[in-house]
C-alpha cells in the first residue's frame, strides 16, 4: 500500500477549546507534490486550516509544509529544525514491539515519543485490505499526537503528524480523522460527521454564551458539567468518532456523568446549551 500518493487528502476536525473561539470545522492535509530532500525522493504535504476564523485574536503559528517518504512500511517526515528525516510510523512491528518517534516535530531538542503496539487487524476499504496496529503510549495524553490506531497507508486516527501545534493554537483544537481520499482507496470516512461539517452555534456578539465547565480533568470516571446557560444534551465521543454515551441536560445547568466503563484514553465531550455548542476533551486516567 503506497502511503501519501500525490493528490491524497486527509479531514481533521477542528474544535473551538476555550474561552476565545466557538464552533467545530475542519483542516486538510494535502498531498500537493513530490521533491527531493537530502537526495531523498519525498512526497509534499501542505494543510489548509478552515478554521482560523473561530480564534478571535489569536497568531496563529507559521504554516510550513511537510516532506515524507515510505520505505518498507517505515514512513519519515523530515524535521526543519535537526536537519534530519524522523521516524513516523514502522508497519512492520508486531504485538509487543515498539518504536520511538521525535517530538514534537520541527524542534531543536525533540523528546522520544514511544509508540507501543498492542494489537493488529485489518480492515477492507473500498474493496482494499489495510493492515492496522492498535497502539498505546507511556501516557494517556499522548494519545493526543496520533491517536490509538494506526491505519496502513492513511496514518493515526488522530493526526498524520505528531506535532503539538497541530493540535492546540490559540484555542484551536485539532484532530480526529474525519475522511481520507486518494485514486486508489477512494473516500474513505472514518467519523460520523461529513467530511466537511461545520457548526456555528454562538453569535459573534456573545463569545461567551455557551461556555461550560467539565472537571475534574483528567478524571477516574466521574464528571461534572456546568454552564451559564441551560444544558441541552451531552455527548461522550472516542477518537474514532463514535457516539459512547449522549444524555439530555433536562435544562438544567448542572449535570454529572460517569466515565469509569470506558477505558483509560482521551474522549470529547460535546455539550450543547440553550446558546450554543461547547467542546471538550477529556482525559480519562
Amino acid at each position: 500500500m503506497d502511503w501519501a500518493p500525490v493528490g491524497a487528502k486527509w479531514w481533521y476536525e477542528a474544535s473551538w477549546a476555550g474561552w476565545n473561539a466557538w464552533g467545530i470545522t475542519y483542516y486538510n492535509l494535502d498531498v500537493v507534490g513530490e521533491a527531493e530532500v537530502q537526495g531523498i525522493m519525498c512526497r509534499e504535504l501542505s494543510w489548509n486550516d478552515h478554521g482560523a476564523e473561530l480564534c478571535l485574536g489569536c497568531d496563529l503559528f507559521e504554516e510550513v509544509n511537510y516532506f515524507v517518504y515510505s520505505d518498507s512500511g517505515r514512513v519519515h517526515c523530515f524535521n526543519y529544525e535537526t536537519d534530519a528525516f524522523g521516524l513516523l510510523y514502522d508497519m512492520n512491528k508486531g504485538i509487543g514491539e515498539s518504536w520511538e518517534v521525535d517530538f514534537p516535530f520541527n524542534s531543536e531538542e525533540p523528546g522520544p515519543l514511544i509508540i507501543t503496539v498492542i494489537d493488529t487487524m485489518s480492515i477492507v476499504v473500498n474493496g482494499t485490505r489495510l493492515r492496522q496496529q492498535k497502539t498505546d503510549f507511556p501516557s494517556a495524553y499522548e494519545r493526543f499526537y496520533f491517536g490509538d490506531t494506526i491505519t496502513e497507508g492513511i496514518g493515526g486516527n488522530w493526526s498524520f503528524l505528531p506535532q503539538c501545534s497541530m493540535h492546540m493554537v490559540c484555542e484551536l483544537s485539532y484532530g480526529n480523522l474525519r475522511c481520507y481520499e486518494d485514486s486508489t482507496l477512494g473516500q474513505v470516512q472514518f467519523s460520523e460527521e461529513d467530511c466537511e461539517y461545520t457548526y456555528v452555534g454562538i453569535d459573534e456578539t456573545d463569545t461567551n454564551a455557551a461556555m461550560a465547565d467539565i472537571w475534574p480533568n483528567p478524571t477516574s470516571g466521574p464528571l461534572t458539567i456546568t454552564s451559564t446557560k441551560p444544558l441541552l444534551t451531552v455527548a461522550v465521543v472516542d477518537m474514532l468518532g463514535r457516539v459512547l454515551l449522549s444524555e439530555g441536560g433536562e435544562s438544567s445547568n448542572t449535570k454529572a456523568i460517569d466515565l469509569s466503563h470506558l477505558p483509560a484514553g482521551i474522549y470529547v465531550v460535546h455539550v450543547e446549551t440553550e446558546a450554543g455548542r461547547h467542546v471538550q476533551r477529556v482525559v480519562r486516567d
